[in-house]
Formats: C-alpha cells, structure tokens, sequence
C-alpha cells in the first residue's frame, strides 16, 4: 500500500465516522420507527466501511485518524440547532441528504485526486461513495 492509499482510507474513515456519527445522534431524536429503521441500517453501512478502513489500515501499521473533537462538537451542536427548530421526519431527512451530498462531493474529489491506488483502497472508496448516493435516494421518501 502506497501514502496513496493510506491517505484515501484516511478520508473514507473520516468521512464515514462522520456519517454514522451524524445518524447516531439522529436516530435518538426521531420517533417515526420506518425512518428510525432507515438510519439504523445506513449507521451500519457506514461503521462497516469503517471497520474495512480500519483493518486495511492496520495491516500497514496506521492508525485511522477520524475527525478532530473540535469538528465533532461543531457539527453535533449545528444538528442540535437545526433539530430543536424542527424534528420532523422531513426535516431531519433533508439533514441526512444534504450531510450525504456534501460526502458525495468530498469522496468524488478525493478519488479523483489520488490515482493509481489498490484495487481493494478504491472499491472501498467506491462502496462508500455508492453509500452515500443509496442513502439520499433512500431518504426522499420521507421529505
């Protein structure tokens, strides 16, 4: 595994640790059990990607650097703003979709910065970024 490729799973464990860290917060908010059921199933798709990323990255020795506590409280304390506005199901649905376009974004510019990675680095890059595209269409059911 190249810096390369070190660097990608760095970014797909960011990204996914923020997905299902987003969620897990969502998920205690919601009493509509389908959506609650919704995000339960996307928390787990990203702690797998997670998971992959971590053993990929401890076979070579690295540590999975996930986003800083300062980045966390922020975008924790942002979701808390916006739910205590409006908790609905519609409204913590578009929070999802937009956190899930914003992780399209990222990925899509990340792999396209890092060629010639290993095959089992970029299939998990492109699980994630599947993931997220799953997620939004998932989610416009609920708006």
């Amino acid at each position: 595994m190249n810096l390369n490729d070190q660097e990608l799973l760095q970014l797909v464990y960011k990204n996914a640790e923020m997905g299902r860290d987003g969620l897990d917060h969502l998920i205690e908010r919601t009493e509509d059990r389908d959506f609650r059921r919704t995000l339960a199933e996307q928390f787990a798709e990203y702690q797998f990607v997670m998971d992959e990323a971590r053993t990929r990255l401890d076979a070579f020795g690295q540590e999975p650097k996930g986003s800083s506590t300062m980045a966390k409280t922020a975008a924790q304390w942002m979701g808390d703003m916006k739910c205590n506005m409006d908790s609905s199901s519609t409204k913590l649905a578009e929070m999802v979709i937009e956190g899930s376009t914003k992780g399209v974004i990222k990925l899509t510019r990340e792999m396209n910065n890092y060629k010639g990675v290993d095959e089992k680095t970029k299939a998990l890059a492109e699980r994630l970024l599947r993931t997220e595209q799953a997620n939004i269409e998932q989610l416009r059911s609920f708006l």
